[in-house]
């Protein structure tokens, strides 16, 4: 009884760490109060066939999608293949919600597959390629299409609750706050109203961006604000009416979206500096501390605890304190691309642009792949014990 009430502990903390989208959540947030891995020890690496989109993490599972065209499910305790499937052109970074997962492709379809084995429920065509990470919420899959068409898909038939033209190329993700569903364009912050894609609210972000500055930023919400970068600009706005609140002017390009907690925002700069901004101000941001890397940072910053992991093009993976930026360890990966890092259950998960899916972090005092080698150790151990108490009242009892 006490190896099975600690099994079902051990593996209920674990479920309680997962990362189900890009940037964590549907606020598209990029944190996660579970902690990170301590230092750069690599638990395994798993090899696709292309560049890789950012991960996502649950169910002792990482699912990440190639610009070969395939969606891949990985074992977090040995790296290993569990399923792949095949679309038809690159795969978005993946959702997964109610033991499905969800992504687009460039092959102009979203797709649902059930987890356990990658066996396709439904696919909905739209009338452009799908660069973006579906958010899911209340039964429905919400998509932002390079066509300029938000749609919202019912998750248990694939078929079109709602569709809206937006006159904007789309390449932000899309969030959800409450019942507003708000994305970015290279020009515009929209939001819509969940039911039925009546725009609520837009706030213009300025003059069309150049095309060496249009924006792929994700928007992040929290704390009653709407954080989003174009235009070598992070603007924060009132999350319900869309209203302007500060506008932070950086160096160079934002080429990352932010990740914000409640007092501070993360982004990464073309020029490979790293920012934290006091973003409370009624007025304007402060900066709190920056960070230089040798490259231009595309990923996105994620936050476990107090641990800030972010990928550059300079080929590593930094690991930083989240408060004041001071760097506790870094390790070459090769350059992600546009791939964020997942943190779980301990870990942190990246992709590169050669194919490689690195995992980083150990389980307690047993490697990363091994969690249930762990798990095994404890029950062995209890057993053992339960056994020398045994034998310790029988021997009293022959007194």
């Amino acid at each position: 009884m006490i190896v099975v009430i600690t099994l079902l502990v051990c593996v209920g903390t674990v479920q309680a760490e997962e990362w189900p989208t890009f940037k964590h959540d549907t606020q598209r947030t990029g944190y996660s109060d579970a902690p990170g891995p301590e230092n750069d020890e690599i638990a395994w690496v798993f090899t696709a066939d292309a560049g890789l989109s950012s991960p996502a993490v649950e169910n002792y599972l990482v699912f990440v999608g190639s610009r070969g065209g395939f969606l891949y499910a990985v074992s977090i305790f040995n790296g290993k293949e569990v399923w792949k499937f095949e679309a038809r052109g690159q795969v978005s970074s993946p959702t997964f919600a109610d033991g499905l997962v969800y992504f687009g492709s460039l092959d102009h379809s979203v797709y649902c597959l059930k987890t356990s084995d990658g066996a396709m429920l439904w696919e909905y065509e739209t009338d452009g390629p799908i660069f973006t990470s579906p958010t899911v919420v209340a039964g429905a899959a919400y998509v932002t299409g390079s066509d300029g068409h938000v749609y919202s898909i019912d998750t248990t038939t694939g078929l079109l609750n709602w569709e809206k033209s937006i006159d904007y190329q789309m390449a932000s993700s899309p969030v959800v706050s409450g019942e507003l569903l708000i994305f970015g364009t290279g020009e515009k912050v929209v939001a819509l109203q969940l039911t039925d894609g009546t725009i609520t609210w837009i706030f213009n972000m300025g003059a069309p961006a150049p095309p060496d500055q249009l924006s792929v930023s994700t928007p992040a919400v929290t704390a009653g604000r709407v954080f989003m970068s174009s235009h070598g600009h992070i603007f924060a706005l009132d999350t319900l009416t869309g209203a302007f609140i500060w506008d932070f002017q950086a160096d160079s390009r934002i080429e990352s979206s932010p990740t914000v907690l409640i007092n501070i925002a993360y982004f990464g700069l073309s020029d490979g500096y790293l920012y934290a901004l006091d973003a409370r101000d009624n007025v304007t941001a402060r900066v709190v501390w920056e960070y230089e890397t040798e490259e231009t940072i595309q990923s996105s910053p994620a936050v476990a605890g107090n641990k800030l992991f972010v990928a550059s093009q300079d080929g590593y993976l930094y690991s930083l304190e989240a408060m004041d930026g001071e760097l506790l360890w870094r390790h070459q990966i090769g350059a992600s691309g546009s791939s964020s890092p997942a943190i779980a259950y301990s870990k942190v998960f990246i992709g590169t642009e050669d194919g490689k899916l690195y995992c980083f972090g150990i389980w307690g005092s047993v490697s990363g792949d091994k969690l249930e080698t762990g798990l095994i150790y404890v029950s062995i151990a209890l057993v053992l014990m339960i056994l020398m108490w045994g034998l310790a009242r029988l021997r009293l009892s022959k007194k």
